[in-house]
């Protein structure tokens, strides 16, 4: 069944999600938490949290000007990168959304080819049916409808759902 999702999401069914997200997690076992920033941040850090493992944080690139897709470029931050180094790493791969997989899968790649890396898990709250991958663990899947994220751009709620200021 896919999901209905469209328009503006709040904190709370947003929060709602994270936290089915988790459950979906479970018990599974890992060591590290990989977030791709900037919307898996939100989630990564709830899952480390929840495991009680250390969360590094990677960001995305795969432009190479003029808004032409290149090579995937994976850059992490000078924070907690020395945790990619450790040994028998057993990583969850956290983003909030698939659309085309690209990403879930290029990072995968990359991070599997280290060799102290010996499982990676894909893990999202969304995921576009028309996506090349299904993530492992997921929350909803839906069609192409748009999903406008409550920590997006001039989406951050004031009163009411229908009250926002512009950021």
């Amino acid at each position: 069944m896919v999901a209905e999702l469209y328009g503006v999401k709040t904190w709370k069914e947003y929060g709602s999600d994270i936290d089915e997200f988790i459950e979906k997690i479970g018990f599974q076992t890992f060591n590290l938490v990989v977030g791709v920033s900037k919307g898996g941040i939100i989630p990564a850090v709830s899952a480390a949290e929840d495991h009680n493992c250390p969360l590094v944080v990677v960001s995305v690139d795969s432009h190479s000007g003029a808004g032409v897709r290149g090579q995937l470029n994976v850059h992490t931050g000078a924070s907690n990168s020395e945790e990619l180094e450790k040994e028998k790493l057993t990583i969850l791969l956290v983003d909030d959304l698939v659309e085309t997989g690209k990403t879930l899968t290029g990072v995968k790649e990359i991070l599997l080819r280290k060799p102290n890396v010996l499982a990676v898990k894909t893990a999202t709250i969304y995921y576009k049916a028309s996506s090349d991958i299904i993530p492992d663990y997921y929350v909803k899947k839906m069609g192409d409808e748009q999903i406008d994220f409550p920590y997006a751009k001039g989406q951050i709620p004031v009163e009411s759902p229908q009250e926002k200021i512009a950021v």
